[in-house]
């Protein structure tokens, strides 16, 4: 028996097909690298910190509170370089993918015979979306 799908029932399957058609792997890389490298710079801060209050933040009787400091530093730097990255780099780009196949005859003889080789090969390209304000 032939069941009605109802709108809500194809929405999530209208869904999937629609965010294949974006790059998400290179976006989310992007937004974890720019974490990283916002919380690296941590490292600058601290030593800062540590300049201006050596009796609170050192390697030694303050270490706890160096190893927290800097904990929070690179959380909220890594917040700062996400971001930044995510107000460049709103949403994931779109990838159109193209297929070609090619024909190449090879010249080399195996026990006298010559033979045909079909090479497929994929290329990717990325499509920007145009922003709003251009003209």
């Amino acid at each position: 028996m032939n069941k009605l799908l109802l709108w809500w029932e194809l929405m999530p399957l209208a869904m999937v097909a629609n965010a294949q058609k974006y790059d998400w792997e290179t976006w989310l890389l992007g937004i974890m690298r720019s974490g990283i490298q916002g919380g690296a710079t941590s490292i600058a801060s601290i030593s800062v910190v540590s300049v201006f209050a050596p009796s609170t933040f050192n390697l030694q009787a303050g270490l706890d509170k160096t190893l927290t400091a800097f904990g929070i530093i690179f959380l909220l730097h890594g917040v700062i370089g996400m971001a930044v990255f995510l107000q460049t780099h709103g949403a994931p780009e779109l990838v159109t993918t193209k297929y070609t196949e090619t024909q190449t005859t090879m010249t080399a003889e195996k026990d006298g015979v010559a033979g045909t080789a079909h090479i497929s090969t994929v290329e990717t390209t990325t499509t920007k979306p145009v922003p709003k304000d251009a003209p």
